[in-house]
């Protein structure tokens, strides 16, 4: 499995009840993550691992069309996420710790396709918003509910760059 260091299980328990409400509301895209009580660093399941993957499209059509269901629940969630440029494999680690989370993060992604993220605005003014509503892609790689302290969001966010190595062969500058 894989391990998630230095981030009790405590914080992962809230996770469940998100991931079910969002299994409910997207017919089992999402499932929820293990839960535990004992507040030492756990193991995840990758099979029981929260996931979510949508295109640009997917994810403005969602927003569109049941966006009271997605701000009720992703507004109350923080987190890291990465998105891929599925032209040219490159990507971009992010996280979402602001007043509505992880639902107004990915909103600003919608309005204008940088989210003002310095190394995602020069790929929009090069080849234009209509580029990335085709290639890129969303994916959520850890949330939190707001118990969670920032800085530990932050240092996963950290942990996702090096990871991806995405501060030299992806869009992040910092």
């Amino acid at each position: 499995g894989c391990e998630i260091r230095n981030i009790p299980c405590r914080y992962r328990a809230r996770a469940r009840l998100f991931g079910n409400i969002l299994w409910l509301i997207f017919g089992g895209l999402f499932l929820a993550t293990r839960k535990s009580t004992t507040g030492r660093p756990c193991q995840v399941n990758k099979a029981a691992n929260t996931s979510v993957s949508l295109s640009y499209a997917q994810l403005k059509t969602i927003w569109e069309n049941d966006k009271a269901s997605w701000k009720n629940t992703l507004s109350l969630q923080q987190g890291v996420y990465v998105i891929t440029n599925t032209d040219n494999g490159k990507l971009y680690v992010g996280s979402a710790t602001g007043r509505n989370g992880i639902y107004q993060r990915w909103q600003d992604y919608i309005r204008d396709g940088h989210g003002n993220d310095t190394g995602l605005i020069a790929i929009v003014k090069q080849h234009g918003l209509e580029y990335v509503q085709t290639h890129f892609r969303y994916t959520l790689l850890e949330h939190y509910d707001f118990t969670v302290p920032k800085d530990v969001v932050l240092a996963r966010e950290s942990y996702w760059k090096e990871a991806l190595d995405t501060r030299k062969h992806g869009y992040n500058g910092n």
